[in-house]
């Protein structure tokens, strides 16, 4: 289920893309925060949604059902 970013809860999924293609997914956390691997082989780490780079490459925001 596609939901928008303000309505995200702990637990939805944030999909990042570029131009050519989805290339990353998150974890939503809370409170602007979300968890993530920044890329293969690296630390999964916590970073903010509201970062420039997250913001500008964010696609869409998914809820599984339940």
């Amino acid at each position: 289920l596609k939901i928008p970013l303000e309505h995200a809860a702990a637990g939805d999924l944030l999909f990042f893309g570029d131009q050519e293609r989805m290339s990353h997914v998150g974890i939503y956390l809370g409170d602007g925060r979300f968890v993530h691997a920044p890329s293969s082989g690296d630390s999964v780490r916590i970073a903010r949604i509201d970062a420039p780079y997250y913001r500008r490459n964010l696609v869409a925001v998914g809820r599984l059902l339940p």
